[in-house]
């Protein structure tokens, strides 16, 4: 089932909204330096915060008519066939094996952390977030790609407050403590990307 056409324009509202405001909230690495690495999950953090605002407040005025639940299986579907069977296909003596293998990981990671942040949106409430249902937290994907970092990554969603008058000085740390987090995660599920002392670059490594 997919939402509404009513839902996706509120949930694209949202984006326009924070667009014309032009001060380009969430984006903290536009403001400060980060090593490569860094960047790129700051950036992804600030993509997750953005669009958890933005399916959270469309949920509020026009019902998305299906539920993330729905799509989260498909999404795990993806993920787990972009770590079983897309990364063990790269030869490991492919010439770029690590570019490869960063831009499946990167995908799959997108995928999953994407689905995930419009669950959090749909599970949450004026005081905190519902339990993931069952059915979700049975899957063996989520008790092997989730469920460690699951608190942490909604208590750092929890932080974001629901309106598009957003305080930067209050969010961007909240920002960056989530791309954090979000590195440690990848980790954690066996990808270490982590800064260098070269500033030009990162350290990449499939771990499993």
């Amino acid at each position: 089932q997919v939402r509404t056409y009513g839902h996706l324009a509120a949930h694209e509202a949202i984006h326009a909204t924070l667009h014309h405001v032009g001060t380009e909230p969430f984006d903290v690495y536009k403001r400060e330096h980060f090593g490569y690495a860094s960047l790129q999950f700051v950036a992804m953090a600030s993509e997750q915060v953005e669009e958890h605002l933005a399916e959270y407040l469309s949920s509020q005025v026009v019902s998305s008519g299906s539920t993330t639940s729905e799509l989260v299986d498909q999404a795990f579907g993806a993920f787990v066939d972009a770590l079983d069977v897309q990364l063990p296909a790269v030869p490991e003596d492919d010439p770029d094996y690590f570019g490869k293998g960063m831009l499946i990981t990167f995908e799959a990671l997108h995928i999953l952390w994407k689905t995930l942040v419009y669950l959090a949106a749909e599970l949450r409430l004026a005081d905190g977030f519902e339990q993931v249902p069952d059915e979700i937290e049975r899957l063996e994907v989520w008790q092997r790609a989730v469920a460690q970092w699951w608190d942490e990554y909604i208590g750092l969603l929890g932080e974001i407050p629901m309106s598009t008058d957003i305080s930067i000085a209050a969010t961007d740390e909240v920002v960056k403590q989530l791309g954090l987090h979000l590195q440690q995660w990848a980790l954690g599920i066996g990808f270490d990307f982590h800064d260098t002392d070269d500033d030009d670059g990162g350290w990449f490594q499939i771990l499993y």
